[in-house]
């Protein structure tokens, strides 16, 4: 047996990703970032299949789905996006892989519409 996965319908792979962004939206939330390589699979199609190096997927209430992998051109049939980091330095992966794809993810993310959280840290206020 293949430890790879069977391909997936891009179209069931929409439909997916479209109940999520109901979700999204009913829920007031502007984004949802995965970084399980299965519920990536499940939402784009596409199968990272490197378990040393980070994958991300960012789905936006717009249905907009950005993957965040170190493969230039991934097969990824239901992505609108694919950017990509690269996570190694002199042919040795990179300590802190998690850093590269937050890199790469940091510019996509918008500010929320509002916070549940407290933006200041108590250290910040002495």
């Amino acid at each position: 047996m293949s430890g790879t996965p069977s391909l997936l319908d891009r179209k069931r792979c929409r439909e997916r990703q479209a109940s999520l962004c109901r979700y999204l939206g009913d829920h007031d939330l502007d984004a949802a970032v995965f970084f399980d390589r299965h519920y990536i699979h499940s939402l784009t199609g596409y199968w990272h299949d490197q378990p040393l190096t980070p994958v991300t997927l960012l789905l936006k209430e717009d249905s907009r789905a950005t993957i965040v992998t170190h493969y230039i051109s991934p097969d990824a049939p239901a992505a609108d996006e694919i950017v990509d980091y690269i996570p190694y330095h002199l042919f040795t992966l990179k300590p802190n892989l998690s850093a590269c794809v937050a890199e790469q993810l940091n510019p996509l993310l918008k500010r929320p519409r509002h916070s549940r959280h407290r933006t200041a840290s108590p250290c910040s206020t002495y």
